[in-house]
């Protein structure tokens, strides 16, 4: 009992409520008097509440924590069949639905249709990100609704769970001599690998996710302890990451302005390369290089440029975006066209130069690109 209430939850891991489950629950035998229940809790995993499940249990509340709501079998029903065939015939507005044959909760579905005349007094109370709810069928059921929080994913909670049943005492066990480096043993090293940069990739997506961010941080946090202590294991046995992709490293590059007809130079260009566990090194210099088809004058309608990188093991290409000025500018205090003058990097006003571009920045404007 909870607050004066009966409450009965599913067992947790439960995926199927069956058919007649708790049919008939609200009457007394000879060996218990009343058994009626006033709330149920249906846990996460449920996915299917069979036929009849809580037909007259006298259960008014229903606890759903499923993102996806329930799937609500049926059975065909000859009687049922009739009394709607007998009404549609005589309304011909009344409208046959095949899923007036419902009878998963307290009473016929057919009840609380255009085809009865009850009211449905169950109340039900599921996730804010709960999916399925409002349907017709759920509608008529539960006419009071309330929502209750956000609740995690079957992916969240897979993740977690990976996360979680990562052994770090295991990994930091394999840097010990006894831990031999030899075929057999790198192979169990690289499946555990491959494991952690799975779970890296599920916990990437699911931080992105403003609705189960919030679930995986402690979990965030093991999987980088665990990949730390096994840095020093894939080291050991000569193990690299995956490559994921090229990213431009802009914090630290320099990368100027260009003017039209100037070619993109590599000079002063920073690239990472990022691997799947997360990890990044820089990437060697001398193997960058311009693509094909970007090595040309530059256009005032060019936003980026192509460079491939390749050093013989990691091969990959990265857009680097670059602003492409027109080179004039107009002094609207006196019409003339002045050339040669660039905006942001690259350009340069030193001395005295500082104060008159302050002074006239309001007048000056940049001629439109072509485009």
């Amino acid at each position: 009992e909870t607050d004066g209430k009966k409450v009965y939850t599913v067992k947790e891991g439960t995926l199927y409520v069956l058919a007649d489950a708790f049919m008939d629950l609200n009457k007394p035998t000879d060996e218990h008097g009343e058994l009626g229940l006033d709330t149920v809790i249906l846990t996460h995993a449920i996915n299917a509440i069979g036929d009849n499940a809580f037909y007259n249990t006298g259960i008014q509340e229903y606890v759903f924590e499923s993102i996806q709501a329930p799937i609500l079998e049926l059975r065909y029903r000859q009687e049922i069949a009739y009394r709607v065939k007998a009404i549609a015939e005589a309304n011909s507005s009344a409208s046959y639905y095949k899923g007036f044959f419902y009878s998963n909760f307290e009473e016929y579905f057919l009840e609380y249709t255009q085809f009865g005349d009850k009211t449905s007094k169950l109340t039900m109370y599921y996730p804010v990100n709960g999916l399925g709810y409002n349907n017709y069928v759920y509608g008529l059921y539960f006419p009071t609704r309330l929502q209750t929080t956000i609740v995690q994913t079957d992916a969240t909670r897979e993740c977690i769970e990976t996360i979680h049943g990562l052994d770090i005492t295991l990994v930091q066990s394999w840097m010990q001599d006894s831990f031999e480096v030899n075929e057999t043993n790198k192979q169990t090293v690289l499946a555990f690998v491959e494991t952690v940069e799975t779970a890296r990739a599920q916990y990437k997506m699911l931080s992105q996710d403003k609705t189960q961010a919030q679930f995986i941080q402690d979990a965030g946090e093991t999987l980088t302890e665990v990949e730390e202590a096994l840095y020093d294991v894939k080291v050991k046995f000569s193990i690299q990451a995956k490559f994921k992709d090229l990213r431009v490293d802009y914090a630290n590059s320099t990368i100027k302005q260009y003017k039209i007809g100037e070619r993109f130079e590599l000079t002063g260009l920073k690239v990472l390369i990022r691997y799947q566990d997360g990890s990044t090194e820089e990437a060697d210099f001398d193997k960058l290089s311009i693509a094909e088809g970007y090595q040309r004058e530059l256009k005032s309608t060019d936003e980026y440029v192509v460079v491939n990188y390749n050093d013989g093991v990691i091969s990959g290409s990265v857009n680097v975006y670059i602003d492409v000025s027109t080179g004039i500018v107009i002094d609207s205090s006196s019409g003339e066209e002045e050339t040669d003058k660039k905006k942001g990097c690259g350009s340069a006003v030193t001395g005295m130069g500082i104060v008159l571009a302050t002074l006239t920045l309001g007048a000056v404007t940049l001629r439109r690109k072509e485009n």
